[in-house]
């Protein structure tokens, strides 16, 4: 034995492992008499070594979440920015065609034909359905990180209809048919 290490006759190494079968460690015992170790001791230092493992592995499996929570955190931001940028570029454009079909519209810099003047409307009417999808997704993206409520408030369901027709009956005439739709009655108010 070198000088200073305690003098070992008896011996007893139990291996770490972990529930996927990889040695992971090993416990060792050592003492100075020898035949000191008994198959009860054994039996000790295995039970030992399986807590031990089990703590081994729940430590891994602790920095694993930690890890990949903190990349989701990290992948929610990411995406969050994306989003913020998208809207800002989109709006900006939207913006600028929706104020053209207005300025069209008020005769800017001169009168359009009154057969031009819907579909003029219509471009508007579908830059601000655009607009608003957009901001949908941006309040989607905010509910899912709990900065943004939920109001319910009602609608005008022949406005809604009225918009949704403007919006797909060019893609019918486009294919050669026609659309149509009719509200449903009003609820009555009291």
């Amino acid at each position: 034995m070198p000088a200073g290490h305690l003098p070992v006759r008896s011996y007893l190494a139990v291996p770490v492992i972990s529930r996927t079968g990889e040695v992971v460690g090993g416990l060792f015992f050592g003492h100075p008499e020898p035949g000191r170790f008994s198959e009860r001791s054994e039996h000790l230092a295995v039970g030992i070594s399986g807590w031990a493992a089990v703590a081994m592995d729940n430590s891994g499996l602790y920095e694993a979440e930690h890890r990949a929570r903190a990349e989701a955190e990290r992948a929610n931001r990411v995406k969050s920015e994306f989003l913020a940028t998208m809207s800002h570029e989109l709006r900006t454009a939207l913006n600028a065609t929706i104020g053209y079909a207005e300025l069209l519209l008020a005769g800017i810099p001169e009168p359009i034909p009154p057969a031009s003047q819907e579909q003029v409307r219509r471009i508007a009417l579908s830059g601000r359905h655009l607009l608003e999808l957009i901001e949908e997704v941006l309040t989607f993206s905010r509910l899912e990180a709990g900065e943004e409520r939920v109001d319910a408030a009602p609608i005008d369901l022949a406005t809604l209809v009225h918009e949704a027709q403007a919006l797909t009956e060019p893609l019918a005439l486009a294919k050669g048919s026609r659309s149509s739709a009719t509200p449903p009655p009003s609820p009555a108010r009291s």
